[in-house]
């Protein structure tokens, strides 16, 4: 079986309440009878041994990978297609995912307000639904440049990571991150939590910060918005750090874990 994270069980408060008990109930059933587990993450692994139990020779971790085909820089005239489709006149910092309490959007749109003035007349465009699995978000007040995208089709998201500034990821939570590795592959400079599984994927082509420091936050978008020299040194290190992640590499390492568990 595959577990991706354990969010379910760490954070059951995040999730409707039905949900969050029939996974309570049914993930530790399941893996004390798998004969093996994979995980995205080293982060999700030593959570999973230790709230199931579960010894270390039966999980097996496997990273997730990117499609540097589809998810790559895209010309100017796709930039510009996709801002006019979102109304995105002005430049923008951008977050992607769906809206949930382990995403942080509370601290990020804090820490937007605090630096918006000083970098006018940038956004912060927030491109994502929110899922029904989830509890409702609760949100402080909004910044009166913060533009709401609602739902993006997949083949938007290319065009509208590499038109952006920076791309930020400042969940609490995740048992891998794909949209950080999303970002770096279409050329974006990525600022992301320094949490759970995120500095195993970002590595040191990401500006890391503590997702509970709003002030942290807010710093690391005005440095990437502020310097050309990091801006551009991120956007290298993330083009060089997505050739370690694909998903031909994915599929023959499950391949590999199968094989295994076959001849055992």
């Amino acid at each position: 079986m595959t577990i991706h994270d354990l969010s379910v069980i760490d954070h059951p408060e995040w999730f409707d309440r039905r949900f969050s008990a029939w996974y309570r109930y049914l993930l530790p059933r399941l893996s004390a009878t798998a004969r093996l587990v994979i995980t995205d993450s080293n982060y999700s692994k030593i959570r999973i041994m230790r709230a199931f139990r579960i010894s270390d020779n039966k999980i097996c971790v496997i990273p997730c990978g990117v499609d540097t085909h589809f998810f790559r820089p895209r010309s100017h005239l796709e930039q510009a297609a996709i801002r006019r489709k979102y109304g995105l006149l002005d430049p923008y910092i951008l977050f992607a995912g769906s809206l949930e309490p382990r995403k942080n959007l509370d601290r990020l749109l804090r820490a937007f307000s605090k630096i918006e003035r000083d970098f006018a007349p940038f956004r912060l465009a927030i491109a994502g639904a929110q899922a029904g699995t989830f509890r409702k978000l609760e949100l402080p007040a909004v910044p009166p440049r913060v533009q709401w995208l609602g739902y993006v089709e997949d083949g938007d998201l290319p065009a509208l990571y590499s038109a952006a500034r920076a791309f930020i990821q400042p969940s609490v939570y995740e048992g891998f991150g794909l949209t950080v590795l999303e970002a770096m592959a279409c050329g974006v400079p990525v600022i992301a939590a320094q949490s759970t599984s995120l500095p195993e994927v970002a590595g040191d082509a990401a500006l890391l910060v503590d997702p509970f420091n709003v002030e942290e936050i807010a710093k690391a978008v005005s440095d990437v918005l502020g310097s050309e020299d990091l801006h551009d040194a991120l956007i290298r290190k993330g083009l060089e750090r997505t050739r370690s992640f694909s998903w031909d590499r994915t599929a023959d390492l499950v391949w590999e874990a199968l094989m295994r568990v076959r001849g055992s």
